[in-house]
């Protein structure tokens, strides 16, 4: 996975592509600017608004299981380095961006490149009241329960 400051450098630039970054092997996000043209063009979703040490700012972002993808209902395009781009007919109104970032609650700072540990637990915890252990394979869920494990064991180290 890119670092934070890779993410923040490549959702400057002014885009009509929402990109999605990897986040182990089950799950993808999206940040800044992509979270933003997300939850306005393919579906509203819950956003968090850390405060990130390493590139001193707040930074925005979403994330959902990757089995989640194709019932979008949008056209989507996988990556060589594995992200995912997903097409959209509006660039990015910066003003409105930057309203809608500062209006968003903030949660827990992270301390590290992406995985403080109270950010991590909070994460991880989001994404277990996200994951639909109903519609899973046992396969599914043991390699949900095992990215997380890892997320865990990383945010710790």
């Amino acid at each position: 996975m890119a670092s934070i400051n890779d993410i923040l450098k490549a959702e400057s630039r002014t885009s009509l592509t929402i990109r999605l970054y990897r986040e182990g092997s089950l799950f993808f996000k999206a940040y800044e600017r992509s979270a933003y043209l997300f939850v306005n063009h393919v579906r509203p979703y819950q956003v968090q608004c850390r405060y990130y040490k390493v590139c001193n700012g707040d930074v925005v972002s979403l994330g959902f299981p990757q089995k989640t993808l194709p019932s979008l209902g949008c056209t989507y395009v996988e990556n060589a380095d594995g992200t995912v781009s997903i097409p959209v007919d509006a660039e990015v109104d910066e003003q409105a961006f930057q309203e809608w970032k500062a209006y968003l609650p903030k949660a827990q700072p992270v301390s590290v490149d992406g995985a403080g540990e109270e950010g991590v637990e909070d994460e991880v915890l989001q994404l277990l009241r996200q994951f639909n252990l109903a519609g899973s394979t046992p396969m599914e869920a043991m390699l949900f329960v095992s990215d997380l494990q890892r997320m865990l064991r990383k945010g710790k180290a």
